[in-house]
């Protein structure tokens, strides 16, 4: 199949069956073998040594096959499939259902053009050449074939760094194979279809108009003129979306357009701009793939051809930055570097990473509010009966507390942190995530042990704030994180991590984490897994 069209955008199908052979059974098996021998390992240490072999093979194919792509007619060529991909990502936020065929890979697809127009910053490039189409189809396709093994080893790697045992490694007929330990990847699936929901539960929607006059206030533009500008200059040379400019034009052009320095639009356009100075290696943009030197965030594509510098720029790619820039970048105190040289938008930045908990956590207080349940929140000291002087706990030892709910009727007193993540949707992510919730857990540990120790100081707040008429002093303490979107550590933290679609039903007792049971056919049992899922499951049952 390969190259089809789906209401008239051409996209490229996921192959195998041409590089298989070529890249699999022969060239990483025998990469493998020849370091490591053939024989089946469970070891933990082992599996993941051999993990980041297979990753740096894949690399390693990938290099070598890109540097040897010199024609500017191939990366355009690249470019236009990204362009038709925004096209149709934006119809399925629409409603348009992708054809089966393509719907499970469109993102991986998205992510290995991403890589690949990355990737030519670097190369010399000729327009003086050209290339039969077949050609460019067949390179294309096998660039998506190397790319995609190497996310999936990325993603190998990263979750059994997360999970004690989580591969094993064996070769059937000297052919590499690896696979989950514990039906892991079953669970894992499960996981993932059921929480996919809670990915829906909360944005901060008027981010992007923010960036916008954060933009046009600190760097004396209009922002509709600054991008309005591309498509003009492009059509005054050609009406091809792949139409290419020199970089130096576009602050020259906004400068004259909007009476302002050319310093300013300089700033705002440089920010914006991927080139050789600037981009990944391929291995950092695969395991970095947040960082703001990606083409996610930065949409114009700086390459040399023939000895001049030229800016590749995708109307649609433009829009799909701004919009991941200031959903997925700003809250987290990140901004395109050249853009923080202004101090104005430092001082932004800075004001949106400070807000972006209390957004979260004002949507959690609706819930508590609205179900009339005893809480605090941001807490740093807790009144007093009487005369006595306030209990400050705003200390290294203990530490403001985010929110205290009680759950009268089941005796049970919440202590919750509240985290605003960046949205991750591949366990590369996850393992950022995952590593700093370890850390969190610290903190939230320390806290929970404060307040267990500290009822009666609780007690006598709530009867100050809430006038209750209960004692909680023998209420059972539990420790939760409040979350934003789904993440790995939901599934095998120490803690449980509730998005906002969850807080309610878990508070009043009326929804848990749910209990998997699935069938070992290999040892012929049926095994439980409940909340830490992947440590070693239960065994209920055997035949």
């Amino acid at each position: 199949m390969s190259h089809i069209f789906i209401d008239e955008y051409p996209i490229l199908t996921f192959e195998f069956e041409p590089f298989i052979d070529k890249y699999w059974n022969i060239g990483l098996s025998q990469y493998i073998i020849e370091q490591y021998g053939n024989s089946t390992t469970y070891d933990h240490e082992k599996v993941e040594k051999i993990l980041m072999s297979c990753f740096e093979y894949f690399i390693g194919q990938f290099k070598d096959l890109i540097l040897k792509q010199d024609t500017e007619i191939f990366f355009k060529s690249v470019f236009l499939f990204h362009e038709a991909s925004i096209a149709l990502y934006i119809k399925q936020l629409e409603g348009f259902q992708l054809p089966e065929v393509i719907e499970s890979d469109f993102p991986r697809y998205q992510r290995v053009l991403k890589l690949i127009l990355e990737q030519a910053c670097d190369i010399e490039l000729t327009a003086k050449k050209g290339l039969d189409y077949k050609e460019i189809i067949n390179t294309i396709q096998e660039l998506y074939y190397l790319g995609n093994w190497i996310y999936e080893f990325a993603i190998y790697i990263a979750y059994h760094k997360m999970i004690q045992n989580a591969y094993y490694i064996e070769f059937e007929e000297n052919v590499f194979t690896c696979g989950w330990q514990n039906n892991f990847g079953k669970v894992n699936e499960t996981l993932c279809r059921y929480f996919g929901i809670d990915y829906e539960t909360f944005f901060d929607e008027g981010a992007l108009n923010e960036l916008k006059r954060a933009l046009e206030d600190n760097f004396s533009i209009d922002y509709n003129k600054a991008i309005g500008i591309i498509p003009y200059l492009k059509k005054h040379h050609s009406n091809n979306p792949e139409q290419t400019l020199e970089p130096y034009i576009l602050p020259i052009n906004l400068a004259t357009e909007c009476k302002t320095s050319e310093e300013n639009t300089s700033m705002f356009y440089s920010g914006l701009m991927l080139s050789k100075t600037n981009k990944l290696t391929l291995e950092n943009a695969v395991l970095k793939p947040y960082s703001e030197k990606r083409y996610m965030f930065r949409p114009i594509l700086t390459y040399i051809v023939d000895g001049v510098e030229r800016a590749l720029i995708g109307n649609n790619k433009i829009a799909e930055s701004m919009m991941v820039i200031a959903s997925n970048m700003i809250h987290w105190n990140n901004m395109p570097e050249e853009w923080l040289k202004d101090k104005g938008m430092v001082d932004f930045m800075n004001k949106k990473g400070l807000e972006h908990d209390r957004l979260l956590e004002n949507e959690i207080e609706k819930i508590f509010q609205q179900n009339k349940y005893p809480y605090c929140r941001n807490i740093e000291s807790f009144r007093q009966k009487g005369k006595k002087q306030n209990i400050n706990i705003n200390t290294p030892k203990v530490g403001e507390i985010d929110f205290i709910i009680v759950n009268k009727n089941k005796n049970k007193v919440f202590i919750a942190d509240t985290k605003y993540n960046r949205a991750r949707y591949d366990a590369v992510g996850y393992r950022i995530d995952y590593s700093n919730f370890i850390e969190y857990e610290k903190k939230l540990e320390r806290k929970k042990n404060w307040l267990i120790n500290n009822l009666q100081v609780l007690q006598e707040h709530l009867e100050e704030m809430f006038h209750i008429d209960y004692s909680i002093l023998s209420f059972e303490v539990e420790a939760v994180f409040f979350i934003n979107t789904p993440t790995f550590y939901m599934f095998n933290g120490k803690y449980k991590a509730l998005t906002l679609l969850r807080i309610k039903e878990y508070i009043e007792n009326t929804w848990d984490y749910p209990i998997i049971k699935l069938e070992d056919k290999t040892n012929k049992r049926i095994l439980k897994y409940s909340h830490p899922y992947f440590k070693n499951p239960i065994i209920i049952s055997t035949e």
